[in-house]
């Protein structure tokens, strides 16, 4: 080991601080995907329209052979994008098999781990069941903390069927 090697001062007894999250942008928009309810990163690969699907619903499309719904999620939540790179779909992040659904969500831009240590509550309110708490950076860039596990479970994401209006509905 040269000098140019040696650790600072104290840095041999700081413990290394823990990734909780990946970090994503989609429609301008940053959002914080828990690790342990993501799955992989893949490129993107063709999408298949579904006929008579919601219109957040992009289609199907294969990742390692399986089938999965590739899903806006910024649609679903009824969120304008920010950017103009919303159709960009540089990624697809999968959620975690766990969940129990074949979901893929397209997104612009990896923006890397991380910690709870890098973010601070942010004084916003909750945009949605599915987001678990706003925070913000030393840049004040606000995130998204989403809970994949609760987006699973609503009735309203897991059905993606557009039912069309029966005759005498409003």
């Amino acid at each position: 080991m040269t000098a140019h090697d040696t650790p600072p001062p104290g840095a041999a007894s700081r413990p290394a601080a823990a990734a909780h999250w990946l970090g994503v942008a989609c429609g301008g928009h940053r959002f914080l995907v828990p690790l342990a309810q993501s799955g992989e990163i893949a490129a993107p690969s063709p999408v298949q329209a579904l006929p008579h699907a919601k219109a957040w619903v992009r289609g199907v499309t294969t990742l390692r052979g399986e089938l999965y719904t590739v899903v806006d999620l910024l649609g679903w939540l009824g969120w304008p994008p920010l950017a103009d790179e919303a159709q960009s779909q540089a990624h697809f992040v999968s959620l975690s098999t766990h969940l129990g659904v074949n979901v893929v969500w397209p997104v612009d831009r990896l923006l890397g781990l991380r910690t709870a240590e890098a973010l601070f509550p942010a004084p916003e309110p909750l945009p949605s069941p599915v987001v678990r708490q706003v925070l913000a950076d030393e840049q004040d860039n606000v995130w998204y903390d989403l809970d994949l596990l609760a987006l699973c479970e609503r009735p309203d994401f897991l059905d993606i069927h557009e039912r069309p209006a029966t005759a005498g509905s409003p």
